[in-house]
């Protein structure tokens, strides 16, 4: 698929279509050829581009193109002609130096290359031909991707994750630009020696290169203010952005006062357009990025060239990674490298382990789905493509496209281990014929993340407390049940809520103990309710076509094994539950989380009614409404096995 993806691109770009459509055409191609679903194109290329970091992409073109209005390109050649002017192809270096100083401002090639061609171009037509003139400029304005601040590496610190700082890419662009700048011009002088220019422009003075500097010193403290306000912390780089184009506009309106109102939606536009296309190229290749990820193409890169050499420095320079092997590799999608204690204690070390494990000849290529850019919720449509072999699937997110899903875990239909077990158990024949008819998975086990309870930032006693309040919640299903007990339910991710609660747009959010210390929910709330609504339960599953390719003796193990991972679960699950309620409430003992001081509200036993009740008030008739609409009969067959179980009919 990725050879696919590569060889279309190039295809199309060679054709003579922009580079950001050339991706999506191709990345389409692939889509439809591989059968995703394309309901995902839309989602990840809005995920892609919806970032704060990003937004000081068009805010450093607004202030580039306000500061080029305004003048100050003008002033950069005055300086630089005041510098350099008067040495042999010293039309070449004032150009370079505009081409710098204009580098610190706009960040972006063709801004650059359009006012340095506009204002530099008909001079430098004079005195050289129009395609070194051409060259000149062209070389000049390609500074602006290299000299902080630079859109490119806006773009490479947001890709890259938090591992790469935009202050940091920014402070290493520094030293390079200034390099290539003085290696531009020394090639300018080589030229003009060697093709006899003559000298020209007014002799040097260190009187008129005073007043230049005092001329354009308004311009030079820009990159100063805002690029060092960015590295030194006092900022961030879309903050920095904003303050860069104000400080524009107090340049243009009242220093040089080239500035009108007239000339703003024409400057408006052209940053726009220049943003758009960034943003095109990053909406695409998050597509890209998406396929040639699933399809583990690092992976396999890795694994080619580390087979072509055991030499360690040839292995190094060709970035080698893995060994190569002819044994089965299933690829599997683990869950999210934050989720906590579980995934990096018990599901991580059983899928590297995974043929002692299970006794079998297959490895396991693991990844976190965070790791992969996977959103949680395509878990199951990534599986039916094919794409990938076992998932540690999310149940309540995927319920999304499959409701059955989510009569494992009804709010207040197994409120503790014991009854999420019994649920489990009835119902998992009946969940895994749906999984395999309508994505071609078998499931291979049921684990919990332990007992949802409530985090507040308010007092409460009981239930009836959240009357008036704004409770964070994750699914429909518990919306509905705080809806009935007067609270107002508010659709958050994990990664919002921690601030959400800080800043008071809840008062109150749910989720497991351990999640909630590992996330330190308790500095922003005073009272946990460790009333448990639902268990967060997840699953193991396996695509039926790797299913296929073990016989029945290799089935038995491979069952056996994952029976062995989940029971593990379970098991520690219950303890991390216990042990993060202690550290919350700052008890001992507490052993694998924080300390805080929350307190530790005692349930109260018209509540565990309350939740009972809800079941069939609440629960079961908002769930079965969606579910068997999906999936005709799906409720009946709820009340027949996992309704059964519980005493709900």
């Amino acid at each position: 698929m990725s050879a696919a993806v590569v060889i279309g691109f190039m295809l199309l770009a060679c054709l003579g279509l922009p580079i950001a459509f050339a991706m999506g055409v191709a990345a389409l191609f692939a889509l439809w050829a591989t059968g995703v679903d394309f309901s995902m194109v839309p989602q990840r290329m809005m995920h892609a581009v919806n970032s704060f970091p990003l937004m000081s992409i068009p805010f450093f073109m607004l202030a580039g193109e306000l500061m080029i209005k305004a003048g100050i390109v003008e002033r950069l050649i005055g300086l630089a002609n005041s510098v350099v002017g008067r040495v042999r192809g010293g039309m070449a270096h004032v150009t370079m130096l505009a081409g710098a100083g204009l580098a610190t401002v706009s960040g972006a090639a063709v801004s650059d290359a359009s006012a340095l061609s506009a204002i530099l171009v008909p001079s430098l037509t004079k005195i050289y031909d129009r395609n070194f003139a051409a060259a000149i400029v062209a070389a000049a304005a390609n500074l602006g991707p290299i000299i902080p601040p630079s859109g490119a590496m806006i773009v490479y610190a947001f890709m890259a994750g938090s591992s790469v700082s935009v202050g940091g890419m920014f402070m290493a662009g520094v030293v390079p630009g200034i390099v290539i700048c003085i290696g531009f011009m020394l090639l300018c002088s080589w030229i003009a020696g060697r093709r006899g220019w003559s000298v020209t422009g007014e002799p040097f003075q260190w009187i008129r290169v005073l007043a230049e500097l005092r001329r354009s010193m308004v311009v030079l403290a820009m990159p100063v203010v805002v690029i060092g306000g960015i590295v030194g912390g006092a900022f961030t780089a879309t903050e920095g952005a904003a303050i860069a184009v104000v400080y524009s506009l107090v340049i243009g309106f009242f220093v040089t006062r080239q500035l009108e109102l007239r000339d703003l939606p024409g400057i408006v536009l052209r940053a726009a357009i220049t943003s758009a296309v960034v943003g095109a190229l990053i909406a695409f290749a998050s597509i890209i990025t998406y396929l040639m990820t699933v399809d583990l193409l690092p992976q396999t890169l890795s694994d080619f060239l580390r087979a072509t050499t055991s030499d360690p420095l040839v292995f190094m320079a060709m970035a080698a990674a893995a060994h190569a092997d002819e044994r089965i590799t299933f690829k599997v999608i683990g869950q999210p490298a934050a989720t906590g204690l579980i995934q990096k204690n018990k599901e991580k070390p059983f899928f590297d382990e995974f043929a002692k494990r299970t006794g079998l000849p297959i490895d396991a290529e693991y990844k976190s789905i965070d790791s992969l850019g996977i959103k949680d919720t395509e878990q199951l449509r990534v599986m039916k493509a094919g794409l990938f072999d076992i998932v540690s699937l999310r149940v309540s997110q995927n319920s999304r496209y499959e409701p059955t899903l989510l009569g494992l875990d009804l709010v207040g239909a197994a409120p503790d281990y014991e009854t999420a077990r019994k649920v489990y158990e009835a119902y998992a024949d009946t969940l895994d014929q749906r999984l395999q008819k309508n994505f071609q998975v078998k499931l291979l086990g049921i684990w919990p993340f332990g007992p949802q309870i409530l985090f507040c930032k308010k007092p409460i006693s009981r239930l009836s407390d959240l009357k008036g309040m704004k409770v964070r919640v994750y699914d429909q299903n518990l919306a509905k049940f705080i809806e009935s007990v007067g609270g107002t339910p508010v659709p958050l991710s994990f990664s919002e809520v921690h601030q959400s609660l800080w800043l008071g747009v809840v008062d109150c959010a749910i989720t497991g103990p351990s999640s909630a210390n590992s996330s330190n929910w308790p500095e922003v709330t005073t009272h946990q309710y460790p009333l448990g609504f639902q268990m967060a339960l997840n699953g193991y599953a396996i695509t039926l076509k790797a299913w296929n390719r073990l016989n029945a003796e290799q089935k038995v193990k491979m069952q056996s094994a994952f029976k062995t991972l989940t029971d593990d679960i379970w098991a520690y699950s219950k303890e991390l539950a216990q042990d993060a309620l202690n550290c919350n409430a700052g008890k001992d003992p507490c052993t694998t989380g924080k300390k805080f001081s929350l307190f530790n509200v005692p349930v109260q036993p018209e509540d565990v009614v309350t939740l009972r009740k809800a079941v069939a008030a609440v629960s079961l008739p908002t769930w079965a409404e969606i579910c068997d609409k999906a999936n005709p009969g799906c409720s009946n067959a709820w009340k027949k096995t996992a309704g059964k179980a519980v005493g709900i009919q």
